[in-house]
């Protein structure tokens, strides 16, 4: 196998017949080129509006020698690979020029002095980030509710999942949510970027809002690659 020393004997013969073999001799190994790269990844810490960041690491065997580095190739939604990068030292590598909602798939070899090894296994990634920060909401006085409207912030490659409405307390300064009338995670509340509260609710714990007070929310976004910040907190309607 790769990396173990190659051992001889040699005999030698004549009109007489053949000798004793000789002391066995090496000097020389046995090697060919790296296994393919293996544990494929992405350093989530490091991803951008149009960077990431893959990490792997070294096949089982490196073919007998140590391996000099690696080459990444890459292709955009099922068009062909194409190298991107070459000479790379460490086993991790930033990806520049990348584009938010864009399908990419990856695969990367090693090399020693024997040549490349074969590629490994493809790593496929949806290049997406949390969402942008929403504007800021309005607070609407509807009869005997409260109306907090917003706008789809943009999703940045992945699809919003949830919102999460906070309004603030009589403080000036907390600001909780109202799970049973404004819960985010309701996919009609998602869909229409509004939600009604009743003017009574906000007079009640934990709010404790008084006739005349404005009734002021923030709002923020979340996909499956986190959530953006609240925006800033939005007014309009007063309690009355």
């Amino acid at each position: 196998m790769a990396g173990d020393s190659i051992y001889a004997k040699v005999s030698a013969t004549n009109f007489y017949g053949e000798s004793a073999l000789s002391t066995e001799g090496n000097g020389a190994t046995y090697t060919t080129v790296p296994d393919a790269p293996v544990s494929i990844a992405e350093d989530v810490s490091e991803r951008t509006r149009n960077d990431l960041k893959l990490t792997w690491s070294e096949g089982t065997s490196n073919g007998g020698l140590s391996v000099m580095d690696f080459r990444i190739s890459q292709r955009f939604q099922g068009d062909s690979y194409q190298v991107i990068a070459s000479g790379i030292s460490q086993t991790s590598y930033t990806i520049r020029g990348l584009y938010l909602g864009a399908i990419y798939e990856f695969k990367v070899e090693a090399r020693n002095t024997n040549g490349y090894s074969s590629a490994s296994s493809d790593f496929t990634i949806l290049h997406a980030i949390a969402p942008d920060v929403p504007s800021t909401p309005t607070t609407a006085n509807s009869g005997t509710n409260v109306v907090i409207t917003w706008s789809t912030p943009l999703d940045n490659g992945s699809t919003i999942t949830s919102y999460t409405v906070t309004i603030m307390h009589s403080d000036g300064s907390t600001y909780t949510e109202d799970l049973v009338n404004c819960d985010g995670s309701d996919s009609s509340i998602v869909s229409a970027t509004q939600c009604t509260i009743p003017l009574s609710v906000l007079t009640y714990p934990p709010y404790f809002l008084s006739s005349g007070d404005y009734v002021l929310a923030k709002v923020l976004a979340t996909n499956v690659y986190g959530s953006s910040e609240a925006s800033s907190a939005g007014s309009g309607a007063t309690i009355i």
